[in-house]
């Protein structure tokens, strides 16, 4: 296997301005990159989701505005189809993993959608997946990321120890958040017995 040194970047990850070191690979300088895109997320050496944000803003408005211009006269029905299968998918693709908490993102991201239906799913998705790593639906161990609560709780019998986190990037996280929405589910959610029934107990649950 051969590796193209000019395809290749560095980034040093740091919540404060980083270090500037230089790399080299098969005698070729590698570039230093302040973001880049892997597995189609963009990230960032400041942890932050603006350069993510951004491109996805981009597309969807790209997206939505073919949509407007060319079924404007078309029912509300129709219209709704097309945003449901090209702009929706832009905007939740591995929404798991990133999730915008500043009220700036937010805002350029759904300021022409309904950002509270949106923001359900988001939730949906993140607890399916603790959900999938508690019943070994997938193979990533749960207890190398997050510890059980071995203290008894009003809500339910399988929750987990809040992370403590100092900086709000880690604190708006996939696991200090999606820990918080877990432990906070009713008893008879929790103990769904199927990912479906699981999702359909958390649909009615954020309905109500």
């Amino acid at each position: 296997m051969k590796f193209n040194p000019t395809k290749c970047f560095t980034m040093t990850l740091a919540s404060r301005k980083p270090t500037r070191n230089i790399y080299t690979f098969c005698g070729q300088q590698l570039k230093s990159v302040q973001s880049h895109c892997y597995l189609g997320v963009q990230i960032s050496n400041t942890l932050n989701w603006t350069a993510q944000c951004n491109s996805v803003a981009r597309k969807a408005q790209q997206t939505l505005g073919v949509i407007r211009r060319n079924l404007n006269k078309c029912p509300t029905h129709i219209k709704s189809i097309a945003y449901t299968t090209l702009v929706r998918p832009i905007l939740e693709y591995a929404s798991a993993s990133w999730d915008p908490h500043c009220l700036k993102h937010i805002t350029q991201l759904f300021k022409d959608l309904q950002w509270d239906t949106l923001q359900t799913r988001r939730k949906i998705k993140r607890l399916s997946i603790i959900y999938k790593m508690e019943h070994n639906l997938i193979d990533i161990p749960l207890d190398h990321y997050i510890q059980h609560n071995t203290r008894t709780s009003r809500k339910h019998d399988s929750q987990f120890l809040q992370i403590r986190y100092s900086a709000n990037i880690f604190g708006s996280s996939f696991f200090p958040t999606t820990i918080k929405e877990w432990n906070s589910l009713p008893s008879n959610t929790v103990s769904s017995k199927s990912l479906k029934s699981f999702q359909n107990s958390l649909i009615q649950h954020f309905s109500n």
